[in-house]
């Protein structure tokens, strides 16, 4: 059984961010539980959803109604052709993971792009060939700069602006 540790132990601060994580955590699990059992058994994902949402009942009443009608109609095959289907497609499990990893760096104050995208991102957009030719410059002409207000090449304002983002 899978656990949401993590989302546990973050809860105060995926609270005060308003994120699903946690209850999208229980919902799999409780999906999983109630799928995986040959006759299919609805006792251990019922207990599963008694202990472990009611948390989050005032938040997700509709989702959480959905979770419990769709025990009418198992198995899986009755399931999938019920008004339910989405509860029974793999893809429900499938946000989880991107989820995941936004609130833990988000936890951790991290960007949620990936550093090597970023530096692909700038040197696609040609940021990094101007930095170089810059640089060149400057070592050529051997030319002091007083790095306040000014740029050794000229830079347009829609590249500083995509510059800027970049940063943010």
């Amino acid at each position: 059984m899978v656990e949401p540790r993590w989302a546990r132990s973050n809860q105060a601060f995926l609270k005060s961010r308003n994120s699903p994580l946690e209850f999208n955590l229980h919902r799999s699990q409780y999906i999983r539980l109630l799928l995986s059992s040959h006759p299919p058994d609805p006792v251990p994902a019922i207990i599963y959803a008694k202990t472990n949402l009611p948390p989050f009942f005032e938040e997700n009443k509709a989702e959480f109604c959905r979770l419990m009608a769709c025990v009418a109609f198992l198995p899986l095959s009755k399931l999938q052709n019920s008004m339910y289907r989405d509860l029974a497609s793999p893809t429900l499990h499938f946000d989880l993971e991107p989820l995941f990893a936004k609130e833990y760096c988000a936890s951790l104050g991290m960007s949620r792009q990936l550093p090597l995208r970023v530096v692909g991102d700038i040197g696609a957009g040609g940021a990094l060939a101007r930095i170089e030719k810059g640089r060149k410059v400057l070592g050529d002409k051997k030319n002091d700069w007083s790095h306040t207000d000014e740029l050794p090449v000229s830079v347009s304002l829609s590249q500083m602006a995509r510059i800027n983002r970049l940063q943010d």
